[in-house]
């Protein structure tokens, strides 16, 4: 595997990570896709980056028992998960030194857009380990791979937008080593770093986004956003029964669906695949 040209990019979002059987399958996709050099850019499990964002918010007497439900929510799915107790207890530990410093960035007060973007920024670093030795678990060589190492941003705190030519470097000196090897890696989406190093976040939604950058930046053959719908619809499925699956859809006209409130797709993610021209596949996981 001496090149990394043709890979797949393959994002999963919060529901897609929530739950053992969510997970299990994407072990079996990844799995199916392992020929065709899968990456892997995965969300916080759902509903975790709007409670890191609460602790901003609580008072301080407060601030342990909201990280206890936090934890709560991981632990119950990584007993599910993973059957080898030494396993479970080793990602178990993981998740308590995330969530440690959590609690220590929480208690500096009166956080900045620069904090925030830390705080929340451990949903995708956990989830990101959780999904990564659930492969290995299941006999797939998986790494983690925290996206500050790989993305980097302007200073844009929360909105942050990536700088092409460094972060293309870095995803072939860091991503190409471990592709090679024949390791899928899981990137955390949602994150990236300034140039000094500073932690920022893309946006809410920004996994989408943060797939079609290392799309971009690998030169890869398909970018996969794996969600709870089949693909694009003419209106919202979940409230209009008359929706109709669009089968295939140019990239201009998703990103003005996009930019115009259709929710499936981030209304920056195409931006970058867009000027490589890689196609974008909106697919089921739970389908």
């Amino acid at each position: 595997m001496n090149n990394i040209e043709g890979s797949i990019v393959a994002k999963f979002g919060g529901t897609s990570v929530a739950t053992k059987d969510t997970i299990l399958t994407i072990v079996e996709i990844v799995r199916r896709s392992l020929t065709r050099r899968p990456v892997l850019v995965v969300s916080a499990l759902s509903g975790i980056t709007d409670a890191l964002l609460a602790l901003s918010r609580v008072q301080k007497r407060l601030i342990k028992r909201n990280i206890r439900v936090i934890s709560e929510i991981h632990r119950t799915l990584i007993n599910d998960l993973f059957s080898d107790r030494e396993i479970g207890a080793e990602v178990i530990n993981y998740v308590d030194e995330q969530l440690r410093k959590v609690e220590d960035v929480v208690r500096r007060g009166n956080l900045t857009p620069s904090d925030m973007d830390e705080l929340v920024s451990f949903g995708e670093i956990i989830s990101s380990y959780i999904i990564a030795q659930a492969l290995q678990a299941n006999g797939i060589n998986a790494e983690q791979v925290i996206a500050s190492r790989v993305i980097v941003t302007d200073d844009n705190f929360m909105q942050a937008e990536f700088l092409p030519e460094e972060t293309e470097r870095n995803a072939r000196s860091i991503l190409r080593p471990i592709l090679q090897r024949g390791i899928v890696p899981i990137i955390t989406g949602f994150i990236g770093s300034t140039k000094d190093g500073q932690t920022t976040t893309l946006g809410r939604g920004g996994s989408d986004y943060s797939a079609s950058i290392i799309g971009y930046c690998l030169g890869a053959k398909e970018v996969q956003i794996w969600t709870d719908v089949n693909g694009i619809y003419t209106a919202d499925p979940k409230t209009v029964l008359s929706a109709q699956l669009i089968p295939e859809i140019s990239y201009r006209e998703a990103s003005e669906m996009a930019t115009f409130g259709a929710r499936v797709l981030h209304p920056r993610t195409i931006k970058p695949a867009i000027q490589k021209n890689i196609p974008v596949r909106i697919l089921n996981t739970f389908n």
